[in-house]
This record gives structure tokens, sequence and C-alpha cells, in this order.
């Protein structure tokens, strides 16, 4: 979480181990903004993107800015890598 911002940057990294190449499989990534308010947390979906792994796995890597789905003006930088061992 990032507070006070309307333009984060996590620059967070994640590493999946797969026994096979995700050819027929998409990454859902959703972002959520917490709401502080009458001393409850609620979350609220800024917008969300939906990315098709096998263009990763055909190109070796995506690195593209992607305007988010139900949001007005979101958009968010995603940098996948695909590399087999």
């Amino acid at each position: 979480m990032i507070k006070r911002t309307r333009d984060p940057c996590w620059n967070k990294e994640f590493q999946f181990m797969l026994d096979e190449a995700p050819l027929e499989d998409m990454i859902h990534i959703e972002i959520m903004s917490k709401r502080f308010g009458f001393s409850f947390h609620s979350k609220e979906s800024l917008g969300h993107v939906d990315i098709n792994l096998a263009d990763v796995v055909y190109n070796g890597r995506i690195n593209e800015k992607y305007h988010l789905i139900n949001s007005r003006n979101g958009v968010i930088h995603v940098d996948i890598r695909w590399k087999t061992i």
C-alpha cells in the first residue's frame, strides 16, 4: 500500500515456477484502493487488466503499459518475462 498518491510505484518482483508453459492461461491484475472513514476499512477496485500468458511465452517478455478495464484513466506498467532453465 502506498498512501496519499495518485501515481504509486510498487516496483515489486514475483517469480513463479511452472512445470509447463502457460499457453492457455491469463494473469489477472487488479488494482485496489483502501478507503478509511467512520472507523472501518473498505476496498474499492480501481480497475484491472487481463494478460494472455501465451504472448509472454512466445515473445519471451512483455513490457507494456495497459489501460485498466473499468477505470476512467488508470494505467499500469507491467514487465513480465518467460525464462526456461
